[in-house]
């Protein structure tokens, strides 16, 4: 059994600046770099474990489609913030085309019979962000808050991509990607 999740990958100039910040946050606060284990991504679905190669068909021949169907929208990253004490990100702006986007998507994920749903954290509760700091944080996170106060990064991104990945081990790789047109 494998996990999956469905991520848009940051690429460019913001995918340094994510790098280089997550390190210098591991390094600065001697936590886990989460860019280690899992490139600069924004989340669009959580799978979890899926057992059998026909409901990964499934999936892709649906995420093919979907792409084929769906144009390039743009994304801004922008400001640090955060959940509690658990979770340190680059916040994404919800606009009207990524929440039309993701609607989209959403809802032909949740045709698919098998697709676990977690209300919770998808759909209307989604927050889009990309995680800086993450775990091993709680005691250190106001610390770490006062340190990125100063920053104010500020993306601007086509979101072009949709990345199916698995864990294997500790690290998230690639299984397949897809381009929007």
């Amino acid at each position: 059994m494998v996990k999956y999740v469905l991520v848009f990958l940051i690429k460019g100039v913001a995918n340094k600046y994510h790098r280089s910040l997550t390190r210098k946050l591991a390094e600065k606060f001697k936590i886990e770099n989460p860019s280690k284990r899992v490139a600069p991504h924004i989340t669009m679905k959580f799978i979890g474990e899926i057992k059998s190669k026909d409901k990964i068909r499934e999936l892709e021949l649906f995420l093919t489609n979907f792409v084929k169907h769906e144009k390039k929208i743009k994304i801004n990253l922008r400001k640090i913030n955060n959940f509690g004490r658990e979770v340190i990100f680059i916040d994404v702006v919800k606009t009207k085309s990524l929440l039309n986007f993701y609607n989209k998507l959403y809802s032909g994920l949740k045709k698919i019979k098998w697709m676990p749903l977690v209300s919770k954290f998808e759909g209307k509760n989604m927050h889009f962000h990309s995680t800086l700091a993450i775990g091993d944080i709680k005691r250190k996170s106001h610390e770490i808050l006062q340190y990125l106060s100063k920053r104010s990064p500020n993306y601007e991104l086509l979101l072009n991509n949709l990345v199916l990945i698995k864990k294997k081990g500790k690290r998230w790789i690639i299984h397949k990607g897809f381009k929007l047109k």
